[in-house]
């Protein structure tokens, strides 16, 4: 539905950081530069004869940790925004949720205020004239209470009866207002909820009109720190957002990183090769999620989003993921600092990606062979599978999934090693996760909260996952 580019929004710059103290010969203070570099300036001149007993004052070394580990974080914080862009992911909203909305959604009506004037009464009336009659003719009246009760009653009748007239004319201009008030107030009101109704009913139906326009806004949302070409297509009727982005040729992850030295210095050093391979993983695996975030929001029509990375030009394709809303709204309640490769298990091309998705993971592959295995995945019954595609030994109860291995909401079914290893075995904690975020298994789950509660460093795990956890060992070890 058009091509859109996003620009780099996020930028973590590394700047020269300094701090000062006193020492007996005046201030003196410490600069460390991006590339490690540290100057010790005394009264602001680093070839003062003073710098060498600035370097002796006990200030200097825990200065100079502090300046290091400030260095160090930034340094991390630079690598941070590309490598964990799944760490600023938040829940969609449920249909449940949209549907209670609407239901106590309410037009509001406007209430008119009261006249704050009371009627005037003949009492009231009465008291005026009688305190009007002494102020104006003591000297005639004196105390005479005859005559002034005899003024009083020659006016009262025509002052009750102006009085009333008045009161009544500002009690009827007070009403017209009112009226007017309630007349553009009502609109207002009228307005507010229909548009109200109609953006929640449009949430839930998802028409194209509406989400086309709803994701148009949202990508304004979008903050990266490297610029994408973002296309998109919506099937209302499937029920399917397919969303293609194009990363640049070369990525700008920061090549370098920060190491704390036993001297409490940092020193700034090249990554190794594997160092920015993972780096670059973790960026390339963590869009889709990051992206698909954005976007599930939109409608609870959408029930699935599928994110395609592909290098800039489409010509080689990087990543595709397709998510459930469902399984990706429990991943992100359940643990939204995850890390996107624990959750994704690698095997040859193709991966389940655990609880949340159908992934196929082929970084640098052709754009023709890369659309022939995202097709593959999605019609398995119709296509034929390549050698590379990734089977397992599928139990009994899990036979509907084995052409697939994936259940029918995304996750990894459950698993048998067959006669592999007949007795329990032992992973760690970590190990253990990583086994049960791949199997749709809760008992496994719970037996490995159960150790850690615990205090436990090891997990005794059912014969039954032998084979599955040889696989993802093998996995692992390719990667």
């Amino acid at each position: 539905m058009g091509k859109y580019s996003i620009r780099q929004s996020v930028k973590y710059d590394i700047v020269p950081l300094r701090d000062s103290f006193q020492f007996n010969y005046g201030k003196a203070t410490v600069r460390l530069d991006p590339d490690g570099t540290y100057t010790l300036m005394a009264n602001g001149s680093e070839y003062s004869e003073y710098v060498n007993s600035a370097r002796r004052a006990y200030q200097y070394k825990p200065t100079v940790q502090k300046l290091s580990e400030k260095m160090r974080e930034a340094y991390d914080q630079q690598t941070f925004d590309f490598t964990h862009l799944n760490y600023r992911l938040s829940p969609s909203r449920s249909r449940v949720s949209i549907e209670n909305t609407l239901d106590k959604l309410i037009l509001q009506k406007y209430t008119n205020k009261p006249f704050a004037v009371k009627q005037p009464t003949k009492a009231e009336i009465r008291a005026e004239l009688e305190y009007e009659a002494c102020q104006l003719y003591f000297k005639t009246f004196g105390k005479n209470t005859k005559q002034i009760e005899e003024y009083v009653n020659a006016h009262l009748q025509d002052a009750l009866d102006q009085r009333l007239k008045t009161w009544q004319e500002l009690s009827d201009y007070h009403d017209a207002i009112q009226a007017q008030n309630a007349e553009k107030q009502n609109f207002i009101y009228f307005k507010e909820y229909t548009d109200k109704k109609e953006e929640l009913e449009n949430i839930l139906s998802g028409p194209t009109r509406f989400v086309d326009a709803e994701i148009r806004k949202r990508l304004s949302d979008i903050h990266l720190p490297f610029d994408i070409e973002l296309d998109y297509t919506y099937s209302k009727q499937k029920k399917q957002l397919d969303v293609e982005v194009e990363v640049p040729t070369s990525i700008p992850i920061p090549f370098q990183k920060a190491t704390m030295l036993a001297s409490g210095k940092v020193s700034i050093k090249n990554k190794t090769a594997k160092e920015q391979d993972t780096d670059f993983k973790l960026c390339i695996y963590g869009l889709p999620y990051y992206i698909a975030s954005k976007f599930f929001d939109v409608s609870t029509n959408i029930e699935n989003i599928s994110v395609t990375v592909w290098d800039e030009g489409k010509k080689l394709g990087l990543i595709w993921v397709d998510f459930p809303r469902d399984d990706f709204n429990d991943l992100v309640k359940r643990n939204w600092q995850f890390d996107p490769v624990f959750y994704i298990t690698i095997g040859e091309n193709y991966s389940p990606l655990a609880s949340s998705s159908r992934s196929l993971i082929a970084l640098n592959s052709q754009r023709t062979v890369f659309l022939k295995r995202i097709a593959e995945i999605k019609e398995p019954d119709t296509v034929s599978a390549p050698s590379s595609r990734v089977s397992f030994p599928l139990s009994a109860s899990a036979s509907s999934s084995a052409n697939t291995g994936y259940s029918s909401r995304g996750r990894v079914s459950a698993f048998d090693s067959g006669d592999l290893n007949p007795d329990p075995f032992h992973l760690s904690i970590r190990e253990a996760n990583y086994l049960s975020s791949f199997v749709n298994d809760p008992e496994l789950e719970k037996e490995v909260q159960d150790a850690v509660w615990a205090g436990e460093n090891t997990v005794q795990i059912h014969p039954k996952y032998a084979g599955v956890w040889a696989y993802i060992k093998g996995g692992m070890g390719k990667n």
